[in-house]
């Protein structure tokens, strides 16, 4: 058991430094490699294996078709929403403004 939380936290971005790591393993041929090189491939090709993702299943998506979707598409295609958008000197200043609002403290036991 305090293996497999290693290795959860391994996988989850956490140290490797004390995980034992396997010594031996069986390849994609079904021999069995004790050659660390072939161990780290062998090991790396199963965690692919084992976390490919395929792509989803092409298919009909009719609401796409519906009216209100049709007017959807009109309208976003009429005015486009751009990204990243300029901003201006005003803008961050404004943004300075609301943030210096938001820092005020609060009173009462409701925070208001």
């Amino acid at each position: 058991m305090h293996d497999r939380k290693k290795m959860w936290a391994a996988l989850n971005g956490g140290c490797t430094k004390r995980m034992v790591l396997p010594t031996a393993v069986n390849s994609r041929l079904g021999e069995i490699v004790t050659d660390p090189e072939e161990v780290k491939n062998a090991t790396c090709e199963y965690l692919n294996d084992l976390y490919h993702r395929d792509q989803p299943p092409r298919m009909e998506k009719p609401w796409l078709n519906s009216p209100r979707m049709v007017t959807v598409r009109q309208r976003v295609e009429l005015n486009p929403f751009r990204w990243p958008q300029e901003a201006s000197l005003g803008d961050f200043r404004a943004i300075e403004a609301i943030n210096a609002q938001l820092q005020v403290p609060m009173d009462g036991r409701n925070g208001v």
